[in-house]
């Protein structure tokens, strides 16, 4: 059993640099006119929520929240 605190890994830069493309990536799917009308609200919607999530996440990398 352990007592006290727990550690927890920072992330590396190389993470930081792959969750920055990922970001990136659905920032421009969501912005994405073609995307819009190419696909159901629901799927436009997932996508949405899975980039607020993925910003959310980086941020918490980089130690900003």
């Amino acid at each position: 059993m352990l007592c006290g605190k727990t550690t927890v890994k920072k992330p590396s830069t190389e993470e930081i640099q792959q969750e920055e493309k990922y970001v990136a990536f659905l920032k421009k799917r969501v912005e994405s006119k073609n995307f819009k009308e190419n696909v159901t609200k629901e799927e436009f919607d997932k996508t949405k929520l899975k980039y607020k999530k993925a910003k959310l996440k980086l941020r918490m990398m980089k130690g900003e929240v």
